[in-house]
């Protein structure tokens, strides 16, 4: 099985160097860096 796109939660400590290998490799890498503060904030807001 081969891939040639991930996608990634998160970009931290672990993720952006997870995110770089897989990039090194030419494998597209999808990101999406989530925001603690503002996710805490609308968990907090919501129903």
């Amino acid at each position: 099985m081969t891939f040639n796109t991930i996608s990634m939660i998160g970009l931290g400590y672990i993720g952006l160097p997870t995110a770089a290998a897989f990039a090194s490799r030419k494998i597209k890498v999808i990101s999406e860096k989530i925001n603690q503060h503002q996710h805490h904030n609308q968990r907090a807001n919501s129903p």
